[in-house]
């Protein structure tokens, strides 16, 4: 299977042999290069030349790395979406349910905050093909996440049962993944997630 679009974390590069690490080592310039210029000017209007000239690659060498412009919204996602929120729920295992949703909450606030102009772009072009992003499969990706960790309250206590914990679950994500597609949130700042959070939590814990 080709190894193409996947990013290995710098720390293990020292473990690879040195033509990994420099396929790497290339792979992470493209990347750095392409996800500073859609910070600043967005994804639509980054194109596949000027990340070329930014980390200062040709185009064919960028397409040995990366199969579509795309697949960068994919390997950002993978690496400072989901990887970091798995570690830090995985890091705080007696967390309650609250908690937990918070944790997310607050990451998704910190990406929006520190992202510019990408993220939007990011959400709308990761979540069209990507089933970690598919909003009703409650099985596998951040729907599932979040499911599993409502369910959870509910079975504690914590939560309220006569809420549907994949209807709460799916609204949830979805309000999340749609804060960044507005054009104007100022309503929300400076935490739009969290403040979707706090109105969720309040429904669930009015017993």
């Amino acid at each position: 299977m080709s190894d193409i679009n996947i990013l290995i974390s710098q720390d293990q590069h020292s473990s690879m042999g040195l033509r990994e690490r420099k396929k790497q080592e290339t792979r992470w310039a493209i990347f750095d290069a392409a996800i500073r210029l859609m910070v600043v000017r967005g994804y639509d209007k980054v194109k596949i030349e000027e990340i070329c000239q930014e980390a200062d690659v040709s185009s064919a060498l960028f397409f040995h790395h990366f199969s579509t412009k795309s697949s960068l919204v994919d390997a950002y996602l993978e690496i400072n979406v989901f990887n970091v929120i798995d570690a830090k729920l995985k890091a705080l295992p007696k967390a309650s349910a609250s908690e937990k949703l918070q944790v997310i909450s607050q990451h998704l606030d910190d990406v929006h905050k520190n992202n510019g102009l990408f993220l939007p772009s990011a959400f709308s072009v990761f979540g069209s093909g990507d089933k970690r992003l598919e909003l009703t499969n409650t099985k596998s990706g951040m729907s599932a996440v979040v499911f599993n960790i409502i369910l959870a309250g509910q079975k504690s206590g914590e939560f309220k049962s006569d809420w549907s914990a994949e209807a709460v679950a799916i609204s949830l994500v979805a309000t999340w993944i749609l804060i960044p597609l507005s054009a104007d949130n100022s309503e929300f700042s400076p935490r739009p997630s969290s403040k979707i959070l706090e109105l969720v939590l309040a429904g669930l814990k009015d017993k």
